[in-house]
């Protein structure tokens, strides 16, 4: 009998020893938490070449982990910190995926904390070549365009704000590009036209005239075309409002003209033939354009009008 109850005995003394030693390994266990993340794979360069010409299936298998990883860290509170990496690693096997590149901005920036100025950047990079591997498609156009005109800037570049207009204006020449690219879509039509205002507020009100009638004349929806034709009214009456102020600067130019040519400038010429020829430029200090030496300055100056704006006074504008 004793036999028989010293192993059974044995063995319960086991088992409330382990479960005794167990319990502060529980309790320290429930305090441990992963906060971050390691990125294992290769560049991706080096990953095409693991994959052993089977580049489709692997992109497959890391498409399936980064769906699943986000899913997982979002009810863990986390950030999916390595998500870019694995994009990169995707669209190198697999350039011409659409799912990853229509997915990426969404997948960096909905997460439970703001993502980092590092991934904002390495998203555009992915999202840019998105456009690049597959040109003709508007939806990623579109992606693009409202990441970098309107996500980014509004959330993450206020603390830039030079930054910050330049993803704008980039950001409208990708919406225009969708718009151009939608067809029929008109739902991409109606998310694209919000670039042709930023076109607009930065001084190229051709090029935002030049999309709507690019949109009016391709789409089908009833409701787009009637808005499209109030913003083309609206817009041409600026551009018009636009032309008699430069009409009425240059005739005020003229006016200084007559008053402030100086002989030195144009030795022998009366105030008439000054303006036929246009402001006397010093073309060494003024070649290059934008880039040249003196561009901003009075001696620069394209026009007549553009020296009256330059040197209101009437100052010298040439040595």
């Amino acid at each position: 009998m004793l036999r028989r109850v010293a192993p059974l005995a044995l063995l319960v003394g086991a088992a409330a020893l382990a479960l005794s030693a167990q319990q502060p390994a529980r309790a320290l266990h429930k305090q441990a938490k992963e906060t971050s993340e390691v990125y294992l794979l290769p560049p991706p360069n080096q990953l095409v070449t693991m994959s052993l010409g089977h580049r489709a299936a692997l992109a497959d298998l890391l498409w399936a982990n980064v769906l699943v990883t986000q899913g997982l860290r979002m009810g863990e509170r986390r950030r999916f910190e390595t998500v870019v990496p694995y994009l990169e690693a995707i669209n190198e096997l697999d350039p011409k995926w659409r799912d990853p590149y229509r997915m990426a901005d969404a997948l960096v920036t909905l997460q439970t904390r703001p993502a980092t100025v590092d991934e904002i950047h390495a998203t555009r990079k992915i999202l840019e070549r998105g456009v690049r591997e597959r040109p003709y498609d508007a939806e990623l156009w579109l992606n693009l365009g409202q990441y970098v005109g309107f996500i980014i800037p509004n959330n993450y570049l206020e603390p830039y704000p030079e930054e910050a207009d330049q993803w704008r204006r980039d950001g409208a020449a990708y919406l225009k590009r969708a718009a151009e690219l939608s067809g029929s879509d008109s739902s991409i039509a109606w998310n694209s036209i919000g670039a042709a205002r930023i076109m607009a507020e930065n001084g190229h009100l051709d090029r935002a005239i030049e999309m709507y009638q690019r949109v009016l004349a391709t789409t089908d929806d009833p409701e787009l075309q009637d808005d499209v034709r109030k913003r083309l009214e609206a817009f041409a009456g600026a551009k018009s409002a636009g032309k008699r102020d430069m009409q009425a600067l240059e005739g005020a130019a003229r006016l200084e003209v007559e008053k402030q040519i100086k002989p030195q400038w144009m030795p022998g010429l009366t105030p008439t033939g000054a303006r036929a020829l246009g402001f006397p430029r010093d073309a060494a200090l003024c070649a290059g354009g934008a880039r040249a030496v003196e561009a901003l300055t009075p001696r620069c100056s394209p026009t007549w009008a553009e020296w009256a704006k330059r040197a209101p006074s009437g100052g010298d504008a040439l040595p």
